[in-house]
């Protein structure tokens, strides 16, 4: 009970930047990864919801990948919702915005731009 309310704390936490990158850099990435294992489908529920708020922030992706998410969660933003400003707009194709090389630097839709 206590792993599937503070799972679900974290989901809702995660909805502010700050705790999304806390989440990421404190180690909470392993742990809610983990929580997808337990049976309890609300407990998956809410592992689930916390690592995709985690993984709306780009900068996360390598630290979701590196714990073992699974790809949706770890890549939830696609890369044509990703920009770098108001020069930047999406490819013919629609699957990315401009240089897809490194995907890092880019935010999604109205997070603060990279410093």
């Amino acid at each position: 009970m206590a792993v599937c309310n503070a799972s679900g704390a974290l989901q809702h936490l995660t909805f502010l930047d700050a705790a999304k990158q806390q989440v990421a850099l404190r180690g909470g990435v392993p742990i809610l990864t983990a929580c997808l294992k337990v049976s309890n489908p609300q407990t998956y529920e809410n592992a689930a919801g916390a690592l995709w708020n985690v993984g709306l922030d780009v900068r996360n992706n390598l630290v979701l990948q590196a714990a073992g998410a699974p790809e949706f969660l770890a890549h939830p933003v696609p890369n044509s919702w990703l920009t770098r400003g108001e020069s930047t707009r999406p490819s013919a194709a629609g699957d990315d915005v401009g240089d897809s090389s490194d995907v890092r630097d880019r935010v999604f839709l109205t997070q603060a731009p990279l410093m």
